[in-house]
């Protein structure tokens, strides 16, 4: 919140800030040691976001993103006309855990909250 907080007083001063994602990862990972956060950072300009990615997993990982996209927009009280997503590997697989299967009902529930 500290983050948010920061990029959410910038952006009201002055129409845009930067703002940076993860601070703390628990867990052990897939393969036994924790990895860095693929979603590194964004941009707000206006109502313009854009969002910076080490690496994107499109069916698994990017849907709770748009969690996250939601989020942001009542945070920082701006609804965003565009978002504009740059990542430098972008992957198409998804482990059981989160396939469509079980990940669109969580998203369902989420988005109803």
């Amino acid at each position: 919140m500290k983050e948010i907080d920061r990029a959410k007083k910038k952006f009201q001063r002055k129409g845009e800030a930067s703002i940076r994602f993860g601070a703390e990862k628990k867990g052990h990972g897939y393969s036994g040691e924790r990895g860095d956060f693929c979603l590194v950072g964004g941009v707000i300009r206006g109502k313009n976001l854009s969002l910076f990615y080490r690496s994107l997993e499109l069916i698994g990982g990017f849907a709770y993103d748009l969690t996250l996209i939601a989020s942001l927009e009542k945070l920082l009280e701006v609804h965003f006309q565009t978002v504009t997503i740059y990542a430098t590997k972008a992957f198409t697989f998804a482990l059981k855990g989160n396939s469509n299967e079980k990940l669109f009902p969580k998203l369902q529930r989420i988005f109803r909250e």
